[in-house]
């Protein structure tokens, strides 16, 4: 099987992808633009040798160049190796991971920074005591004062559970080595992000911008995902969301399937 990649980056449109996404897969425009948000430069993974002909010339009629190769020649992701501190170096980014190594990255041995703006939702129970209102109370007591009856008015004092979706931003940057291939990962909720020294400030999205920012700039030239160009470009960070890591995930295997082929 024969897998087909857009050639370059810049050029990834979502919409032109997905019209001849429709066009080729025959579905609704509204399924292959999700497909296309999903997949990114990753435009196919299952065609035929006359099937990745027809495909590609689809997609230059549009003005997207593509490049095919064996299905097995994809880049698999390696599993995540989580990093909880770092430190910038004169000539390099010591990272220290949690399992307890440490290593220099530069530019000799980074193929690509992959940062990412996400969402977790969670389920949050909140009890609440309902009850007589203050005005109820009081018409309570009047009719005890005047009656003598201990009659009550409103409903009966009670705790309730609640249960609510609570989404909370997080921020993801995927490191990946070489010259074996390793997913070196920070995660602002876990980070200690002193290496930034002066700059960092209260809160994880500043100092996530920062450190993006930084690390780029320490380490000029390495390939760059669309979320860690935003943060790099000083751009509105929700310009960087994803909806998923799955999405994240997508567009690095693209992009370093496509730099194995650089």
């Amino acid at each position: 099987m024969k897998a087909l990649i857009l050639k370059n980056p810049l050029s990834f449109n979502v919409q032109k992808v997905a019209h001849v996404l429709a066009e080729l897969r025959r579905i609704p425009l509204g399924d292959a633009a999700q497909a296309a948000n999903k997949n990114w430069g990753l435009l196919a993974e299952d065609l035929g040798d006359e099937e990745v002909i027809r495909w590609a010339e689809h997609f230059n009629r549009v003005g997207l160049e593509t490049c095919a190769l064996n299905k097995e020649n994809l880049v698999v992701l390696p599993e995540v190796e989580y990093v909880g501190s770092g430190s910038f170096e004169p000539s390099a980014i010591r990272i220290r991971l949690k399992k307890g190594d440490s290593l220099d990255l530069d530019s000799s041995n980074t193929l690509l920074i992959a940062a990412a703006a996400l969402e977790e939702s969670t389920s949050v129970t909140i009890r609440k005591t309902e009850g007589p209102s203050a005005g109820q109370k009081l018409a309570s007591m009047g009719i005890l004062l005047t009656t003598g009856l201990p009659i009550r008015i409103g409903p009966k004092k009670q705790t309730v559970e609640k249960k609510q979706m609570k989404v909370e931003p997080f921020f993801v940057l995927d490191i990946y080595g070489a010259p074996i291939l390793r997913r070196f990962r920070i995660d602002a909720r876990a980070f200690d992000f002193s290496l930034l020294g002066n700059k960092k400030q209260y809160g994880s999205a500043a100092n996530f911008k920062s450190l993006v920012s930084e690390w780029l700039t320490k380490i000029p030239g390495i390939a760059k995902n669309h979320g860690a160009e935003v943060l790099y470009s000083k751009r509105p960070l929700g310009e960087a969301h994803y909806p998923s890591l799955d999405h994240l995930d997508r567009e690095s295997r693209w992009l370093l399937s496509l730099g194995s082929r650089l």
